[in-house]
């Protein structure tokens, strides 16, 4: 399914980004980068939560208070980490129940 572009500041321009394409977001305060394939980089002025609340509902997982990835990219999960695009990202103690709670997990 292909999802409306969002769009960042980048440079003087709004730069056309399809959600799907982001394999996730780190804050750091009141900045927030958006990673993409390729190792590319968007470094926006939002924090965490207000980037999220503009991605489509339920493609982005927050595992932190830093990090959030999107559910297409995650290889592997474990108690304390996952696997996103071959990165290894901390899931925090009290998002792990969260972070199985938004995807499909067959038993």
């Amino acid at each position: 399914m292909i999802t409306q572009p969002i769009f960042i500041k980048h440079k003087g321009a709004l730069i056309a980004v399809r959600p799907e394409e982001i394999i996730g977001l780190r804050t750091d305060r009141n900045y927030t980068r958006i990673f993409l394939p390729d190792e590319k980089y968007y470094l926006v002025r939002a924090t965490l939560t207000a980037t999220l609340a503009k991605m489509p509902p339920g493609m982005f997982v927050q595992t932190s208070r830093t990090y959030a990835m999107s559910v297409n990219y995650i290889e592997k999960i474990n108690r304390d980490t996952l696997i996103a695009a071959g990165e290894e990202i901390p899931i925090a103690r009290g998002f792990y129940e969260k972070v199985l709670e938004k995807l499909v997990v067959i038993l």
